[in-house]
């Protein structure tokens, strides 16, 4: 394993965490469902951690049965997902949230 530098390990715990979270939901028996917002936001694009991420992400789905609402600004996270919504606030209104499936 290569040494972490302190820019990737934030991305290391996060990535180690979400996994915690599968094992202790899986092993308790719960609903399998996830809910991540921005939480794995430390992961580096550098190096391609973010897509081997997302296809952790959709591995954890595929195998263990997971649905996971991942909310983020990055789209690499993304890439794997089944379906993809954007929001964006409408200029006019600043109360106002336009969602639009893409994917």
């Amino acid at each position: 394993i290569e040494p972490l530098k302190s820019s990737q390990s934030g991305g290391l715990i996060e990535a180690i965490s979400f996994l915690l979270r599968v094992l202790v939901i899986t092993r308790k028996g719960f609903y399998p469902f996830l809910a991540l917002d921005e939480a794995l936001n430390g992961v580096s694009d550098l190096g391609g951690y973010s897509s081997q991420t997302s296809a952790l992400i959709r591995q954890v789905c595929e195998r263990q049965g997971f649905d996971v609402l991942l909310i983020s600004h990055k789209d690499n996270l993304c890439e794997q997902a089944q379906t993809v919504y954007l929001a964006s606030k409408v200029p006019a209104k600043l109360d106002h949230i336009k969602v639009e499936k893409i994917k």
